[in-house]
């Protein structure tokens, strides 16, 4: 009795299902097109295996029966009752693989899951890539109506790559990765991001979009460094090769309110201001250079290259600057900037300026301030006596000190 019970319920379940199926059938699913959208099986009557499947899900979701669809390699099917009646809803179709997939596109694939982790050295080496393909790129697990739907944009990007219309198709595998996040979606979303940012004209901004876009996809098969690299020759070509520093400060400005990375946005600033600093004091334009390299250090205190270009502006800057501006820039760099207090090119510059400004103090009858350097440049002889001095302002600074204390009637302190 229990048995023939069973029977009924599931005899009655697979009329269920067939009413469910043929109505489906009969009032939408009249023309099997590979490329048609979910619209067009209510306008046209035309669907795909991805359309007629979620048509089917959402039927299926209003009379609360459970089920699973399925993907294989050569069609798309649904499962009702999965944990008990199994009854499959078959769609009409060609049976073919939905696309021809070249041997050096499985093999890109396996070796993509590779490179994730997603499968292992031994396995790899143990299975075929037609096999590991097969395997991974269909889903023969339960899939749901979301995914479904980043299986309509998934077939929606190869339609438009197969019109040539690559920037449309990125869109679209960008909205199936989004809604199905699978190996498949992400592999191909990096693929053709890919063809992208080798394609890449710096100077149009949409390009560099899709370097801001591969920022985002880090920990997604996306690796940092690469986008970095990008950005290195995005420097190397524009500033260095070009000498266009408006189009660089563009770009930068650009990249740093888009890109997704910190630490990528952190090195990009690094380098743009190491070789701005770079391009100004080339053109000898000290100042402005000191500004760049004083942002880079901020950023990598410890850059021994920074550190050597910082000193040597600075030094660029004594040239024409009056003591007093150039003490201020080592006031500063003593207490913000001490990677570079032991450089020997800056205790050349420090006690140079400090044996200029006592002097200059004396003359205007600043004895505090004459003072006080003059004792940080004796003391700076003492310690650092390798150091060349400047033996001709050594003695005009001696004598303005002297004639200070000669006119002060302090005539002991003057000799």
């Amino acid at each position: 009795e229990t048995r023939s019970k069973q029977i009924q319920v599931l005899v009655s379940e697979v009329k269920k299902i067939n009413r469910v199926r043929n109505s489906v059938s009969k009032a939408l699913l009249t023309s099997f097109e590979h490329q048609s959208g979910f619209s067009d099986m209510f306008r046209h009557e035309k669907y795909n295996y991805f359309t007629a499947a979620s048509v089917y899900a959402i039927f299926l979701d209003q009379l609360e029966i459970p089920y699973e669809i399925q993907e294989v390699p050569t069609s798309i099917s649904l499962l009702a009752y999965p944990d008990d009646e199994q009854i499959t809803i078959e769609i009409d179709g060609p049976g073919s693989q939905f696309f021809a997939f070249a041997h050096d596109t499985r093999s890109s694939f396996v070796e993509f899951l590779r490179e994730l982790n997603v499968v292992d050295n031994a396995t790899f080496s143990a299975t075929s890539s037609h096999e590991l393909f097969e395997h991974y790129y269909f889903a023969d697990y339960g899939l749901t109506i979301r995914e479904m739907i980043g299986m309509l944009y998934l077939n929606s990007a190869i339609d438009y790559l197969n019109r040539s219309e690559p920037a449309n198709a990125y869109k679209q595998f960008e909205k199936a990765f989004i809604l199905y996040p699978s190996s498949k979606t992400l592999y191909l979303l990096l693929a053709h991001l890919n063809s992208f940012l080798i394609a890449m004209d710096y100077h149009n901004p949409r390009d560099l979009g899709y370097l801001i876009k591969a920022s985002r996809l880090i920990g997604f098969g996306m690796d940092r460094e690469r986008i970095a690299a990008y950005l290195q020759n995005i420097i190397q070509k524009v500033l260095i090769k070009e000498q266009n520093l408006k189009g660089m400060q563009y770009i930068y400005d650009y990249m740093q309110e888009y890109l997704a990375d910190e630490a990528l946005k952190k090195e990009f600033s690094f380098l743009f201001y190491y070789e701005t600093g770079r391009f100004y004091f080339n053109d000898e334009q000290y100042w402005k250079a000191l500004i760049s390299f004083e942002t880079a250090y901020s950023l990598k205190p410890d850059d021994a290259n920074n550190q050597d270009l910082l000193t040597r502006a600075l030094s660029g800057y004594l040239i024409n600057a009056n003591p007093g501006m150039v003490l201020e820039k080592i006031n500063l760099y003593d207490t913000a900037y001490l990677g570079i207090v032991d450089n020997e090119i800056y205790l050349t510059i420090k006690q140079h300026v400090c044996l200029e400004f006592f002097g200059e103090a004396f003359q205007l009858q600043d004895a505090k301030n004459g003072e006080h350097y003059m004792a940080i440049f004796e003391e700076m002889v003492d310690q650092h006596p390798d150091i060349t001095i400047e033996y001709l302002n050594v003695g005009r600074s001696y004598s303005s000190a002297a004639i200070y204390y000669y006119r002060q009637g302090r005539v002991q302190k003057s000799r």
